[in-house]
């Protein structure tokens, strides 16, 4: 961020909740899901019945720094840690190309130990 930049409603409370890790994640410290990635609240306009819309953290910092996210994408994490927000640590991609990383990196298998696996 640009120095002096005082981030103000939804990006502040959603920076209040981060810790900078060593390896240069920034971790989410509220919102777990048991999933383990991090979620957030954001505001909805006025006439919504809802006060509030739950997203995915990653997903929407990306889209508030870099732009929207086209339809059917995903975030990745290079980092392998769910509940980053380090914007150097994201990128989109397909969904195939991302559970061929997990696979890659062995945090999913083939489904070749699994009986019922296609």
């Amino acid at each position: 961020m640009k120095p002096g930049f005082k981030p103000r409603g939804d990006f502040a409370r959603f920076w209040q909740a981060t810790r900078a890790l060593p390896n240069g994640c920034i971790e989410r410290t509220e919102g777990i899901a048991k999933n383990g990635y991090a979620f957030f609240y954001i505001a909805n306009p006025p006439k919504v019945k809802r006060r509030f819309k739950t997203v995915y953290a990653h997903r929407w910092i990306y889209e508030q720094c870099v732009g929207p996210i086209r339809r059917g994408l995903d975030v990745m994490h290079s980092c392998d840690n769910r509940k980053c927000v380090a914007l150097q640590h994201l990128s989109p991609g397909s969904r195939k190309r991302n559970m061929e990383d997990a696979v890659n990196k062995e945090r999913m298998s083939r489904g070749v130990d699994r009986p019922m696996a296609k």
